[in-house]
Parts: structure tokens; C-alpha cells; sequence
């Protein structure tokens, strides 16, 4: 569902990746949208998985402002899943792209799958930030992935009670950028 030269030309402004849990606060909501937004309207390339939550929040705000987004997804990139993402995937593919490592019509994803998404935002990304993340979360995949390749890792402060505070507190103990506006991610691009 991607032409190679419209790859290349999302890829070719910064590329910063938001990621987090499916299930998560209101806050990590807020914030999400809000980086999404503004990220998008400074003319980077949001990049995300295809799911409910975070992800999902991020390829709305990057939407929002008629910003560009890449959704990886765990499977066929035709084909949306869960399918409660129809209209998300129809409306990144008018403003971007959908990719994945599968071929055409694999599906149902594996659970492996959406683990082998999370490699390819980490390694296609200028910058992952990490909104929330449970400490199994496989959003940290990504991060150590990011961070393996010499990738900056960012995460939004939150509160460790929160059940997606603690993955983000051991990646800001082990280096991570704290953010909290746009702002400041642009400033870790730059």
C-alpha cells in the first residue's frame, strides 16, 4: 500500500516515532495528541503502529493538521487490524503510508508480528519517544532498539504509579531524553 518513492519522501523529512500502551491514561492521551499535532505541523513524519491507543492517538494528531504518518503494522499492509481501524488506516493512506515486513494478506498478525513492528519504527525513527510503558511493555523493544542503532530515546515524565509510568522511569534512569513539548523533541532532531 506504499510506493517506494513516497517512502523515500516520508523519510526524507525528520522521522520521530510515539509510542505507548493500548491501554492508557488520559494524560498519555492529551500529551500524545498534542506532540503528534505540533510535531506534524513542524513538518516531521510521525511514525507509529497501527493499534488502538498511543499509536492510534499519534496518527490522529499527526492528521489533525493534515501532518504525514507511517503506520507499521504487525501485518498485511492492506489490511487493517484490529478492523475497528478502518477509517485510521483509510485516512493514513490518503496522508501517508501503511508498511510492514509481511506480504500482501498475512493476517491474522502473531503476536511476534507486532514485536517485529516495533524493530522497524525503531530503526526507520530520528527520535522514539516513548509516551507510556508498562515494564513488559513491547514499546521498550523499541526503545533498546532505537538506542542499540544510536537513536535518541525520549519519554514523557509521568507518574510511576501509573500502570505505564514504570517502563518510562527505567528508560529515563538508563539515559532517556525527558520531553514535553514538541519543542523539545525538535530540539533533539537538530
Amino acid at each position: 500500500t506504499c510506493q517506494p518513492e513516497l517512502l523515500r519522501e516520508l523519510l526524507a523529512a525528520p522521522v520521530v516515532a510515539l509510542l505507548g500502551e493500548r491501554t492508557h491514561s488520559g494524560y498519555a492521551h492529551e500529551v500524545t495528541f498534542a506532540l503528534a499535532r505540533d510535531l506534524a505541523a513542524a513538518g516531521v513524519t510521525i511514525i507509529s503502529g497501527l493499534h488502538q491507543g498511543i499509536d492510534g492517538i499519534a496518527h490522529h494528531g499527526a492528521l489533525h493538521t493534515g501532518g504525514r504518518t507511517i503506520a507499521v503494522t504487525g501485518g498485511a499492509p492492506e489490511i487493517p487490524h484490529p478492523r475497528q481501524l478502518d477509517d485510521l488506516h483509510h485516512c493514513i493512506l490518503l496522508h501517508g503510508a501503511a508498511i510492514s515486513e509481511f506480504p500482501p494478506g498475512f493476517s491474522p498478525p502473531r503476536r511476534w508480528c507486532f514485536l517485529a513492528a516495533q524493530r522497524i519504527i525503531a530503526a526507520l525513527a530520528n527520535v522514539v519517544v516513548v509516551i507510556e510503558a508498562g515494564e513488559r511493555s513491547s514499546t521498550l523493544l523499541a526503545a533498546q532498539v532505537a538506542a542499540d542503532l544510536g537513536r535518541d530515546v525520549a519519554i514523557v515524565p509521568g507518574r510511576v504509579t501509573d500502570p505505564g509510568g514504570l517502563g518510562t522511569f527505567g528508560l529515563l534512569r538508563d539515559g532517556a531524553h525527558p520531553v514535553g513539548s514538541a519543542q523539545d523533541v525538535l530540539e533533539l532532531i537538530l
